[in-house]
């Protein structure tokens, strides 16, 4: 960070090298654009590093925060098992009845980038899921990365650029707020020096529960003028919440489509989540050892 002078400004500024800030930086460095890309952990994990992710969970059981996230060059790809799968058209639709708006964007909008999204996890064509009428059900298909880590994938790539200046030990703590808008990013070192550092636009990709409180923070000291909007800053925030329905002994081979994992997965219609006012959900039949 001593190098990267207070006056010099970057095309973008991407907070965070997991999947979506490695994918964001490489694709602005290729229509031209300067990239300062910073990374709060180090090239491999750390205990250091990881400490700045504990925290107290309340509710539904949730893994440690320290332990279920990896902060270091490449992210949480690190522990992701490689399923893939698209959204729902129904994802993206208000629920008036839980009192929740719809998106902003619908899944049409996403569906121009999903080849280009397929190359960058290796994966194959997702085949289209497939009704099982009468019974409300459609059999539901995934495809699988090798699972893509990101960090190896893409470190040489990245430090090789001569338009991608990598911070790493790069700690956000904080945003200069002015009335145009982000005029700087506020960051500290484990050596507990601190820096701005600016640009003209700022990617926040730090994943879901550190992106929230990230603003969340940065909106108490700012008194709100981070998100001037907040009122859904921080909610309908959610992990896979799972339970075992139930176990059987089945006779002979059940007529099941299993993917490459040997699961059979299944999920609600449109229509029958509508009959019963459920969330989208699913189901796995998955072999258990005997």
């Amino acid at each position: 960070l001593g190098d990267i002078g207070q006056q010099d400004c970057f095309d973008c500024c991407v907070i965070g090298t997991g999947p979506a800030g490695i994918t964001c930086a490489l694709k602005l460095v290729r229509s031209g654009k300067r990239v300062l890309l910073l990374e709060g952990g180090g090239r491999e994990p750390s205990e250091q590093s990881q400490n700045l992710y504990r925290g107290t969970t309340l509710g539904d059981p949730y893994c440690r925060l320290d332990v279920g996230r990896l902060r270091y060059f490449g992210g949480t790809s690190g522990h992701w098992g490689g399923w893939c799968r698209t959204l729902d058209a129904e994802d993206f639709d208000a629920r008036p009845a839980l009192d929740m708006p719809g998106w902003p964007i619908t899944k049409a909008d996403l569906d121009p980038y999903l080849p280009e999204a397929s190359r960058i996890l290796e994966i194959p064509e997702i085949q289209h899921d497939r009704e099982i009428p009468p019974s409300g059900l459609k059999h539901i298909n995934f495809a699988f990365s090798p699972p893509v880590r990101f960090g190896k994938k893409y470190f040489n790539q990245i430090a090789a650029s001569q338009r991608i200046f990598l911070v790493l030990g790069a700690n956000v703590t904080g945003f200069e707020v002015t009335d145009a808008g982000i005029g700087g990013v506020h960051v500290q070192d484990f050596k507990s020096n601190y820096f701005t550092v600016r640009a003209n636009a700022y990617i926040l990709a730090a994943g879901g529960i550190e992106n929230s409180r990230l603003l969340l923070w940065s909106n108490v000291q700012t008194g709100g003028r981070t998100v001037r909007r907040a009122e859904t800053l921080g909610r309908y925030w959610m992990d896979h919440p799972h339970c075992t329905l139930g176990e059987a002994l089945i006779a002979g081979t059940p007529a099941m489509e299993l993917n490459q994992r040997g699961i059979a997965c299944f999920a609600p219609t449109p229509e029958m989540r509508s009959q019963q006012k459920i969330l989208n959900c699913s189901m796995r039949v998955e072999p258990v050892p005997y």
